[in-house]
């Protein structure tokens, strides 16, 4: 590995011309300015020396010798007025040209910051150039699989080949995140199928023992491009800057954290979502031999996994210690990994937050309630479908339907317990519901899986309307039965004699609980069935607040990092290196008073006569 030096002139070499290959930075080598264009040579060196944006100047050439009749005619148009302005204009553009020239390099020498330096590491089978940003080495857009796209739509990932020649001459820049999978973002269609990429964050390329390894299942896998594009930005505002003598004082960096605690090497990756990554149609099904379609973004995170083992020692990280994290929808997918068949010594360690109960539809099922979207595209076959582009393919999904193909962070008060789940159950990469399999089979997970258990959500459950008493019991009685009265003195037990719990915050903690903590308490329960012991390594971060309650944004995006972002990641890391939580970090669920930014270890009892009247009485 080679870092950039200002100083050292840097020339990346191709494959085909040197079989030596170190980048020490990004700057070309430049030949010896002539005498004649120094003056202009020397401007231009300090514009890719502080690595500043291109800014571009009227430059005026200076003559010792001037031929006489052009003087006579440059005197003759300024006679005239139309010349006169367009020479005012002329002086009042370069001007403003010098001013902005020396406005850029002001605020870049205030903010301190260089161009990225690139670094080069040479692996197994291939040479990747990278960046360093904040003292981390940085790849990011590594393609794990062959683009999805035309026959390879709606196919098992195709992993890159790696005959000897390409692994002889292959280079791969991975300098700028690339494009994640065709989605629905904030109502805008967004995205690309080429999109099977990977990033890797890692402090050092030869530890003195290898780091673990803790790969991100995001729920929206665009987070870390919409991150950069947060970091790269002012505010969001550049022009805001232009009226103020200093630059602001920059944002806490996406790897502020883990740099000041730089014990593991963090992987992300993008999947196949929604209409690409999870339809099951029996058209597609009939192309294979054993029936099968859809879960081909399930295949998507398994070649993830797989190019983790195969080359993350390359970067500093031991394939032995791999943690996989997943939080909310993602959450569900390392749920089914974890007691897949197919996944079996792909990772050690599983950190679940915000699971949520799913109902898996049998490939049959699912096939039969997608006949919606194959005649909303109007074709009949499969290769009419993969002509159709990612918008047509997007916008032809009826969203009432299949609202489970588009995470959401706002959720209203819906009081049911089972929401449809993206994944599909078939074949022997998902032979049943993962909650089945925990629960029926003893030796499930009999893979000396760590396991951490977190609950992080319940802030995005809000009311769409002002319920009253009434409203609340109508509701409850459509969901319980008779048992609606008893659902209302149960979350209002504990309120003081001369005031009642407004029923709209009666109904958020009723979804709350649906949706979060009951999922936790079973799945700690499930658990506790399949490993045969309880599961200690369990936290809940409290809700009384929206901001930065995610895993991802509690570590990634918090400024300036509080209480509850570095003891998150203090108990990630403690887990992705010993597979436990460090004692006396979390605080106890018995104080009566709680920080916002507290995280907890729940009781064992947790919500638990909560979770039962649910057990007992939802219809």
């Amino acid at each position: 590995m080679v870092k950039t030096t200002k100083e050292e002139e840097v020339e990346l070499l191709s494959p085909a011309s040197s079989d030596d290959f170190t980048v020490e930075g990004d700057l070309g080598k430049k030949e010896p300015p002539s005498p004649e264009a120094s003056e202009e040579v020397a401007e231009d060196d300090d514009e890719e020396e502080d690595g500043l944006e291109s800014v571009t100047l009227l430059n005026v050439q200076r003559t010792s010798e001037v031929d006489y009749q052009k003087r006579q005619d440059v005197c003759a148009c300024l006679k005239t007025r139309s010349c006169a302005v367009m020479l005012g204009v002329l002086i009042l553009l370069s001007i403003l040209g010098v001013q902005f020239r020396l406005y850029f390099l002001f605020y870049e020498n205030l903010s301190g910051e260089k161009a990225r330096p690139h670094v080069a590491l040479q692996t197994a089978c291939q040479k990747m150039v990278g960046v360093e940003e904040d003292g981390l080495f940085v790849f990011k857009g590594i393609p794990y699989g062959e683009p999805p796209v035309g026959p390879l739509r709606w196919q098992p990932t195709v992993t890159k080949q790696k005959s000897n020649e390409t692994c002889r001459n292959e280079t791969v820049y991975a300098d700028t995140f690339q494009v994640s999978c065709p989605t629905i973002q904030d109502g805008n269609i967004v995205g690309d199928e080429d999109c099977l990429y990977l990033n890797v964050w890692t402090p050092e390329f030869h530890p003195e023992h290898p780091l673990p390894v803790i790969v991100w299942i995001l729920e929206r896998p665009s987070l870390p491009q919409l991150l950069q594009y947060q970091l790269d930005t002012v505010d969001g505002n550049h022009h805001k800057a232009f009226f103020k003598a200093a630059r602001p004082q920059r944002k806490v960096t996406s790897h502020s954290l883990v740099t000041s605690n730089a014990t593991a090497v963090h992987v992300t990756f993008s999947y196949r979502q929604n209409v690409f990554g999870f339809l099951a149609l029996g058209i597609l099904s009939d192309e294979f031999a054993e029936q099968y379609s859809c879960n081909y973004g399930l295949h998507d995170q398994l070649a993830a996994l797989r190019w983790v083992q195969d080359n993350i020692a390359d970067f500093g990280g031991d394939p032995g210690r791999v943690t996989l994290v997943g939080e909310g929808q993602a959450a569900s997918h390392a749920l089914c990994l974890l007691t897949s068949p197919m996944s079996g010594g792909l990772f050690q360690a599983v950190w679940l937050a915000d699971v949520e109960h799913r109902r898996y539809r049998p490939l049959l099922n699912s096939s039969a309630e997608n006949i919606g979207v194959l005649n909303s595209t109007g074709c009949r076959n499969a290769s009419c479908l993969r002509q159709l582009t990612a918008r047509q393919l997007l916008q032809a999904v009826p969203r009432r339907d299949h609202s489970f193909w588009f995470p959401s962070k706002e959720q209203k008060c819906s009081l049911s317990k089972w929401k449809t789940a993206q994944q599909v159950i078939h074949n022997d990469l998902l032979p049943e519901s993962p909650w089945w399999t925990l629960l029926g089979d003893e030796n499930a997970t009999d893979r000396n899986i760590s396991f951490a258990l977190g609950m992080t959500g319940g802030c995005d459950v809000t009311m769409n309307m002002d319920m009253n008493d009434t409203m609340l019991i109508n509701l409850l009685r459509s969901v319980v039965g008779d048992h609606e009265a008893e659902a209302v003195s149960l979350y209002r037990r504990h309120d003081d004699a001369n005031t009642s719990t407004p029923a709209n915050d009666v109904c958020v903690s009723m979804a709350t609980d649906l949706r979060y903590a009951c999922p936790f308490v079973d799945l700690s329960e499930y658990l506790d069935i399949s490993t045969g012991g309880p599961i200690s390594n369990r936290y809940i971060s409290s809700s009384n607040q929206c901001q930065g309650d995610s895993i991802w944004t509690s570590f990634f995006e918090e400024e300036p990092p509080n209480p509850k972002s570095l003891t998150l990641y203090q108990l990630l890391s403690a887990f992705a290196r010993t597979g436990a939580f460090p004692e006396g970090l979390l605080a106890s669920d018995n104080q009566t008073e709680r920080s916002k930014d507290s995280v907890v270890s729940p009781k064992m009892d947790y919500r638990d006569e909560e979770c039962t009247f649910w057990r007992e009485n939802l219809l």
